[in-house]
């Protein structure tokens, strides 16, 4: 959107599993030796300053990449058959820091209604809002 001063992707839905598990400066990560249904059924994450990644006990949101052209899908890493992700919604606000929202559908037969699509967010930062005069 025009106007946007600075955006990153803020979260895919294995992060924000994370950040309530162990904080905001925690993040998914991929443990050595742990992959396919095993990394399925407990999301690894990562804190800053620590050198080994941390179990949850919360399995990896439908979608995680849990292998090459593969993803979770209730607790299984099986093939992936996610379509294409849409374009980011508008941000949330016109000034100040805003959200914008994307998604993309499961292809999959094996997809329930619970997990028939996926979202990411990004922060947007439209201009500074205008100060009140007193």
């Amino acid at each position: 959107a025009a106007g946007c001063l600075e955006r990153e992707v803020v979260a895919s839905e294995a992060n924000v599993v994370c950040w309530k598990a162990f904080g905001s400066s925690a993040r998914e990560c991929v443990e050595s030796g742990v992959s396919g249904d095993d990394f399925c059924r407990n999301l690894s994450c990562s804190v800053d300053g620590e050198s080994s990644c941390r179990r949850t006990s919360t399995r990896a949101p439908n979608g995680t990449t849990c292998g090459l052209k593969s993803v979770c899908v209730e607790g299984r890493c099986v093939a992936e058959k996610w379509g294409r992700w849409t374009n980011f919604t508008p941000c949330s606000v016109t000034c100040g820091r805003g959200v914008q929202q994307r998604s993309r559908q499961c292809k999959s037969v094996r997809c329930t209604a619970a997990q028939s699509r996926q979202y990411e967010y990004r922060l947007c930062n439209i201009a500074s809002c205008p100060r009140e005069l007193p």
